[in-house]
């Protein structure tokens, strides 16, 4: 786990960093578990997962992620290509891009998939992302709530999947 950082039950602060080039089972760039990640400025790039979170891995409990003035971009993973949350973890995405990234199968951008879980984006881009199961952004399990974003020109799969009463959006642009 963690192909570029490696992070259980401790706190990661990233400030004007690039995460790039990186491999792993889960969490190409980043696996964060049990703890916490900041990254402001910063950029996950062209990092790859086997399995979950082809740019970031966010599980464990309890913990918290911010992201803020960043990028996730041209990640790949089998699920949640950009971004996997699979924790109960308060997850902020704010003033950020989630593009180019791919997954096989589920979350091409961002993948939220734990019943406590839920993310919440604001003023933020999810666009080029690509996966058969919700290219921008998909909701199996908790709630992604969106203020003031664009999730829209994905490029394979619907822009957005959510389970019932898993998307929450408002003043944002859906494609």
């Amino acid at each position: 786990s963690g192909g570029g950082i490696l992070s259980s039950g401790g706190s990661v602060i990233l400030r004007r960093s690039t995460i790039e080039g990186n491999e792993a089972g889960v969490g190409g760039g980043i696996a964060v578990s049990g703890g916490n990640l900041l990254a402001f400025d910063s950029t996950v790039r062209r990092n790859l997962a086997g399995w979950r979170g082809g740019g970031i891995s966010i599980s464990g409990d309890p913990g918290w992620l911010l992201l803020r003035n960043s990028t996730l971009s041209e990640n790949a993973a089998s699920t949640g290509g950009g971004l996997a949350v699979s924790s109960a973890t308060p997850a902020l995405v704010r003033n950020s891009t989630v593009s180019r990234n791919d997954a096989a199968m589920n979350g091409g951008g961002l993948e939220v998939d734990a019943l406590e879980g839920g993310l919440l984006l604001e003023f933020s881009t999810v666009t080029g992302n690509a996966s058969p199961n919700g290219a921008g952004l998909r909701v199996g399990a908790g709630r992604l709530s969106m203020h003031g974003s664009l999730i829209g020109d994905n490029r394979a799969g619907a822009d957005c999947l959510a389970a019932p009463g898993g998307l929450l959006a408002t003043g944002a642009n859906l494609d």
